[in-house]
């Protein structure tokens, strides 16, 4: 297990290659993913582009990540002042350095199953997607960006759970 003190994961380098391979179906609109949402699936949204699409096609997003980074370059002001004005949800800032899954990030992931959280990321938050993977309900979708690609559409399964469970957890 890749536990300390502060990390509840940090990225072995053997697992980089296996994050790089989507967990869904990639989509380069966001109307489609209308289509892959069961009607009554909570969405979840990781990335700022990725959840700023969402919430402005008028997708519930149940929670979503973000850092105000996009390609480790500020987001568009237009898209960071979307997502920091965004109402209906619970503020929450949580630190998560790259390549780790912190503490905080994973009980976001946590609490934002129960309750509708913005959780706003210094550091950064592509990584909770394994967090929520890990602790969605089976049926949950979870939206994440994949830079250059798109945007990968997953819904939650035993062995989605199982991938992220194990990659967490370690061998």
């Amino acid at each position: 297990m890749a536990v300390t003190e502060t990390y509840y994961y940090k990225l072995r380098e053997k697992d980089r290659a296996l994050l790089r391979k989507p967990f869904g179906k990639v989509i380069t609109r966001t109307d489609y993913i209308k289509k892959l949402v069961p009607a009554g699936a909570k969405v979840f949204a990781v990335g700022d582009r990725t959840s700023f699409e969402l919430l402005k096609s008028g997708i519930k997003v149940q929670s979503f990540f973000y850092d105000c980074l996009e390609k480790r370059s500020k987001t568009e002001k237009d898209v960071a002042n979307f997502l920091e004005d965004a109402s209906g949800f619970e503020e929450r800032t949580v630190k998560n350095p790259a390549g780790t899954v912190s503490r905080e990030l994973l009980n976001a992931a946590l609490d934002g199953m129960r309750k509708r959280l913005k959780v706003k990321v210094i550091g950064e938050e592509d990584l909770a997607t394994l967090a929520l993977f890990s602790v969605l309900e089976y049926g949950s979708i979870v939206a994440y960006g994949i830079p250059l690609e798109g945007m990968c559409v997953a819904e939650v399964n035993g062995r989605i759970r199982m991938v992220a469970r194990e990659l967490l957890h370690g061998p």
